[in-house]
C-alpha cells in the first residue's frame, strides 16, 4: 500500500463512519479534547502506521461467517500489538480505532457495542494465539 493510498482509505473510512476515531467510536469519556482533532489524527504518521500493522495482522487471520462476540476490538487489538512485539519490529502499539479501521478496509463485519467505543467483529478465536 502505497502512503497516499494508505490516507485515501483511511479518508474514505472516515467518511464512510463520521463518529470513528483514532481510539474508537464516539466521543472517548476520558478525553477532554475535540472530537474533531481526534478523527483529524487518523492521517497523522504515527497513527497510519498503526493501521498499517492493523492492516499486516488481519490480513493473516480468519474470518468466521458471523460476529464473534467472545472478543471486542479493545481485546483483539491486544493480540494483534502482541504479534508484532513477538516479531521484535520496535513500535507496536495499535490505537483501537486504527484497529477497527484496518478491519472494515479488509472487509470485515463490525457490530458496535452499545455504551462503548469498541466493536465486535468476525475473527475466528483460534487467531487469539497468533
Amino acid at each position: 500500500m502505497v502512503a497516499t493510498n494508505v490516507i485515501e482509505a483511511i479518508e474514505a473510512l472516515r467518511q464512510r463512519y463520521p463518529d470513528l476515531a483514532w481510539y474508537g467510536f464516539g466521543m472517548a469519556s476520558w478525553s477532554q479534547e475535540p472530537f474533531e482533532l481526534h478523527r483529524a489524527a487518523m492521517s497523522e504518521s504515527g497513527e497510519v502506521q498503526q493501521f498499517l500493522r492493523g492492516v499486516e495482522w488481519l490480513a493473516q487471520v480468519r474470518q468466521t461467517p458471523r460476529i464473534n462476540r467472545r472478543r471486542h476490538s479493545y481485546d483483539w487489538k491486544h493480540v494483534a500489538e502482541r504479534w508484532h512485539m513477538s516479531k521484535g519490529r520496535g513500535d507496536y502499539y495499535i490505537a483501537e480505532g486504527m484497529f477497527i479501521a484496518a478491519g472494515v478496509h479488509l472487509g470485515f463485519e463490525i457490530r458496535r457495542q452499545p455504551n462503548s467505543t469498541s466493536v465486535w467483529l468476525n475473527i475466528h478465536t483460534a487467531c487469539d494465539n497468533r
